[in-house]
């Protein structure tokens, strides 16, 4: 299935918003279980030009059954504070069991995981309002076309400010101009 067959869902058990790195994990563990899941993405990708990550452990890879196209052997950490003029020790992982990811890449491997067990990722969707039932959020309407999607659980992996999780309905179509580094409302 993809995303462009699966272009209306009308009722799911989870919706995610947010198909970055968070949203993607969450909705790739959950392909291992019956549950039906869509992730939305935004409408406004913040570009990442190759940066990193994070640190990702092999067994976190084995978990998340993806594999990054070319992640980088991690052989010590040392934390360093410039300005207090410190280092702590290295702590070292000689099995290389340790890895840096590009950003991009780990993306990557997790829509392609997203794919193979039919869990669409929908590119361009932006929540316009959370739908309420009885004092409980049953479920989305996104834009475009104000389509809603109704669903037992909405989990919000969006790296937006949790406040807005607090707020019945969400500001429909947060501009880049309005958004600081990864997706944060300024206050």
């Amino acid at each position: 299935m993809t995303e462009m067959e699966y272009s209306s869902p009308e009722e799911v058990d989870v919706v995610i918003v947010g198909a970055g790195i968070s949203g993607l994990v969450l909705a790739r563990l959950l392909a291992y279980s019956d549950l039906a899941v869509v992730v939305l993405g935004q409408r406004y990708s913040v570009p990442r030009n190759g940066s990193f990550a994070g640190l990702v452990s092999r067994d976190d890879l084995r978990t998340l059954a993806v594999e990054p196209i070319d992640p980088i052997p991690v052989r010590e950490i040392v934390s360093i504070d410039v300005n207090a003029g410190w280092h702590s020790d290295a702590r070292s992982y000689p099995d290389g069991d340790l890895f840096a990811v590009t950003h991009d890449d780990l993306l990557g491997a997790l829509r392609q995981g997203c794919r193979e067990h039919n869990v669409p990722v929908l590119p361009d969707r932006t929540v316009t309002e959370l739908l309420w039932k009885r004092g409980i959020v049953s479920g989305v309407r996104v834009a475009p076309g104000r389509q809603e999607i109704r669903s037992r659980l909405v989990v919000l992996a969006d790296e937006s400010d949790p406040r807005l999780a607090e707020t019945p309905g969400l500001r429909p179509d947060w501009p880049p101009n309005r958004l600081m580094h990864v997706g944060k409302e300024r206050f």
